[in-house]
């Protein structure tokens, strides 16, 4: 084998280990990185509510709201301060683009009003946005 194709070969390869080395990196900080945005979301709402929703409540919401929410029985249950969704489905970057798999969890509060949504997009084999 010519040296030029044995050096293309070794650069080639590094340059692929590079980019999954990167990439895991990327991955793992991005996870930290939610996890402290997630904790911080929830950092004073630790304590559990056990306040419940009254018929009071509802007054000054449109009417609408007001019988869908009597209707689903939620006046006498506890409030609800704090949610985690988790999400599977597909998206696309562009209009045009192809569909993606993807898994997400949100997180949301109510009580303070704030949210985090983490997602990994399955683009390629080895490549995933978050």
């Amino acid at each position: 084998m010519p040296n030029w194709l044995f050096i293309l070969l070794m650069v080639s390869a590094i340059i692929i280990i590079l980019v999954i080395v990167v990439s895991m990196m990327a991955n793992i900080l991005f996870e930290r990185n939610a996890k402290k945005d997630v904790n911080q979301l929830f950092n004073d709402s630790l304590e559990m509510s056990t306040e419940r929703v009254k018929k009071e409540d509802l007054v000054g919401l449109p009417i609408p709201v007001q019988k869908w929410l009597e209707n689903a029985n939620i006046v006498g249950k506890e409030r609800i301060s704090s949610v985690r969704l988790k999400q599977k489905g597909r998206m696309r970057t562009k209009a045009d683009g192809p569909w993606m798999p993807i898994q997400a969890e949100q997180y949301f509060r109510a009580d303070k009003p704030g949210f985090v949504w983490i997602a990994k997009v399955k683009m390629a084999s080895f490549l995933r946005l978050s």
